[in-house]
């Protein structure tokens, strides 16, 4: 199963069309606030005031609000949450395995 993965986006009018644009980041990993990547091959950054952020989630928008610093804690505290539940999935899958081999003796015969 793939990580999952919430991209940050911003909702802005660009040349007189609303499309959703990626947020753009300083090199310390903080949101630059409504600073967006209108071309991303171009590396094209234009500062838009206006506009919503949002996530990108399995096909589907997240609000995220108006504020960057808000909308990169809602995007951490939401990558965390989905993730912290896999690991801990896979960790209890695992404990079971070595549950149900200790109780047939598999691992401690020779």
């Amino acid at each position: 199963m793939a990580t999952s993965m919430y991209a940050l986006y911003k909702y802005v009018k660009v040349e007189g069309t609303w499309r959703y644009c990626k947020a753009a980041y300083h090199d310390n990993g903080k949101t630059k606030r409504d600073v967006v990547f209108v071309n991303v091959k171009q590396a094209l950054l234009e500062k838009h005031a206006e506009g919503r952020y949002c996530m990108s989630h399995n096909g589907h928008w997240i609000d995220a609000g108006t504020d960057a610093l808000k909308a990169q804690r809602k995007r951490k505290q939401r990558w965390r949450s989905t993730n912290s539940t896999g690991s801990a999935g896979k960790l209890l899958r695992k404990a079971r395995s070595f549950c149900q081999a200790a109780q047939t003796g598999s691992r401690w015969q020779r």
